[in-house]
């Protein structure tokens, strides 16, 4: 009788992922594409109390975070993780954002299935003030590491200005293809005008080290991923990085943004004040859009199933986040995760 009843348990659940991807724009042949995804994970903390400021998420905040609510953290995201792949394998490569350190990263994806998928994980801890950190993970079957560096934002005029470091990862893609990725997370929208000048310091910082490979060979294939705690329209992504709204216009040394026709429609992957912005994006390199051969632009978008999203019908639709203030939810995040498919020829 246990048996019959896990069958079906599993059963069930194989039903319910297949109906959610079902939704998604996934090509139905995945093995001839690579699947991208760039992820905000809220506050992903251990309980031990670090270096940092970490103290609101310690076992005596007022959060209460213990390792009930971190291994509850660890489950709910690796299933959304592994739920990004049509057969419930995770995605080839994962841009994931607000990380406390390398070891909570490690957590992650060692957590179950998600083991499975044995990830090689890049990681440097930012000087950022509460400690919060960008890392990429990759499949290492068919991918392999060339180099990785970080770049450290700094503002001459401000000794106080700390945030976090851009984190640039060089991969072999198959047998020839190498692709730069590059994983952002911006500084925070508080402070108005003042913060969108540490924004725009930040991708002038961006912007300089993407010439220098440009520089070196025009053709380049860059992936920028991350939350930009901007929208595709603001000033720092479209002046400043250069990344253009509409695919045709873009050409060598200049950057598309993939997500700019979801947040024109009124999409986005973060709700504040009842507003969606599109916060989370991927720009790319015109070689990943006009070029014929090799790896290639195929398909960008939102990944929003319906069990990581709100039921409560004031905040319906929103995603299912891990607190509201110091109340606890037990959801996912309080950004949706967004999908990038490249061809692999």
């Amino acid at each position: 009788m246990k048996f019959i009843t896990i069958f079906f348990y599993v059963l069930l659940s194989n039903f319910v992922i297949n109906a959610q991807q079902n939704n998604f724009p996934f090509p139905k042949k995945m093995d001839n594409y690579w699947l991208i995804a760039s992820y905000n994970i809220e506050n992903l903390f251990d309980t031990e109390d670090g270096p940092n400021d970490d103290a609101e998420f310690l076992p005596n905040s007022p959060k209460q975070w213990n390792q009930d609510k971190y291994q509850k953290k660890l489950e709910r995201l690796s299933e959304v993780i592994l739920s990004m792949h049509p057969k419930n394998i995770g995605p080839d490569i994962i841009g994931l954002i607000e990380v406390e350190n390398k070891k909570v990263v490690e957590d992650l994806m060692n957590f179950g299935k998600l083991s499975e998928g044995k990830y090689q994980i890049i990681h440097y801890e930012s000087a950022d003030k509460r400690g919060i950190d960008v890392a990429l993970c990759f499949k290492t079957e068919n991918i392999k590491l060339i180099k990785s560096e970080f770049y450290r934002p700094h503002d001459d005029s401000d000794p106080n200005f700390f945030t976090r470091d851009i984190l640039h990862v060089t991969l072999l893609m198959g047998k020839k293809d190498t692709v730069h990725y590059f994983v952002n997370h911006w500084p925070s929208r508080r402070g108005g005008e003042e913060s969108e000048e540490k924004r725009i310091l930040v991708a002038d910082l961006l912007e300089k080290k993407i010439d220098s490979l440009r520089a070196i060979n025009i053709h380049t294939k860059i992936v920028v991923m991350g939350d930009f705690n901007d929208n595709p329209a603001n000033w720092s992504i479209t002046e400043t990085l250069k990344a253009k709204i509409k695919k045709e216009e873009v050409r060598e040394g200049h950057l598309w943004n993939a997500m700019a026709d979801l947040a024109a429609k009124g999409h986005g992957t973060h709700k504040f004040k009842n507003e969606w912005n599109m916060l989370d994006q991927f720009m790319l390199s015109h070689a990943l859009i006009h070029h014929k051969k090799g790896i290639r632009y195929h398909q960008a978008f939102i990944y929003n199933p319906d069990f990581i999203q709100e039921k409560d019908e004031r905040f319906k639709g929103a995603p299912l986040r891990t607190f509201v203030g110091n109340k606890y939810l037990g959801g996912y995040s309080d950004h949706f995760p967004i999908l990038l498919i490249l061809t692999k020829k």
